[in-house]
């Protein structure tokens, strides 16, 4: 009977120290977690910024190429109007005009949109 009473005793003891192992485990992982978040917010900060960096260096390189583009289209476009003035092309000059004209007013009406858009939001109510 004695025998059965140590082992059973043994038994228990090994199931406390068990128990005992996996408590202090979990206060070291709670411990050191606040470390480790830490950590990984500051990593995925970091990445965050570098990745913002990269897009607005690629948006700032895409906004020069279509400045450069605008440009040549644009003395491209004037060397022709001096052409069509040169050899006196009068109804191209008078069509580039009107195209110009149509721009206009289509900006102009685009621009007013929104704030059409707040006066009729405030004739509704």
């Amino acid at each position: 009977m004695s025998e059965k009473i140590d082992q059973f005793v043994e038994n228990l003891r090994g199931k406390l120290n068990a128990v005992d192992d996996r408590m202090n485990n979990f206060k070291a992982s709670i411990a050191s977690a606040p470390a480790k978040a830490k950590a990984d917010i500051q990593a995925g900060l970091d990445k965050a910024k570098a990745d913002h960096e990269a897009r607005k260096h690629k948006v700032e390189e895409t906004k020069k190429r279509i400045n450069a583009s605008l440009e040549a289209k644009k003395e491209e476009t004037e060397a022709k109007i001096a052409e069509w003035k040169y050899q006196r092309e009068v109804k191209k000059l008078e069509k580039r005009a009107q195209r110009a004209e149509e721009y206009a007013a289509e900006r102009v009406w685009f621009a007013m949109v929104p704030s059409m858009r707040r006066t009729t939001r405030r004739l509704k109510q």
